[in-house]
């Protein structure tokens, strides 16, 4: 009996584990800086 609460146990921490690795993933990809188009480079900058 008490070898199966641990089976359960150790395959609840292993799922926690995922979840966890899968959310830093996803804020991780959040995080990362999109351009939207409304910026310049100063070196391209025309000269009137």
């Amino acid at each position: 009996m008490a070898k199966q609460e641990l089976s359960c146990t150790l395959k609840n921490l292993m799922f926690i584990q995922r979840a966890a690795q899968r959310d830093e993933r996803i804020r991780k990809q959040e995080e990362e800086v999109k351009p939207g188009g409304n910026f310049f480079f100063p070196g391209i900058i025309n000269k009137w």
